[in-house]
C-alpha cells in the first residue's frame, strides 16, 4: 500500500472515513502503545487548534476551509 499525501487524507476525512481510527489501529506496528498515541494526538490537536482562524487570516477561502474541516474535526473523536 502506498502512502497517502495530505490532500488525499483530507479527502478521506471529508468523506467520513475514520483516518484517526486507522492510525490508532496500526500504532502498534510503530511500537507505540495506546497512551503514547493518545499523547501524540493530543499534542497535534493542541498544535492545530487555531487552524481555522489562521487559514482565514491567510486568506484561504471559506469554501476551502469548509472542505478541510472534517480532517481537523477528526481529532475531536479521540478520547484523550
Amino acid at each position: 500500500m502506498r502512502d497517502l499525501d495530505l490532500s488525499e487524507l483530507v479527502d478521506l476525512a471529508a468523506r467520513g472515513i475514520a483516518v484517526i481510527a486507522v492510525a490508532l489501529g496500526v500504532a502498534s506496528e510503530f511500537r507505540l502503545d495506546d497512551e503514547r498515541v493518545r499523547q501524540v494526538l493530543a499534542e497535534v490537536a493542541s498544535a492545530v487548534s487555531a487552524w481555522r482562524t489562521l487559514a482565514g487570516a491567510f486568506g484561504l477561502p471559506e469554501k476551502d476551509i469548509d472542505v478541510m474541516t472534517p480532517a481537523f474535526d477528526a481529532l475531536k473523536t479521540v478520547p484523550f
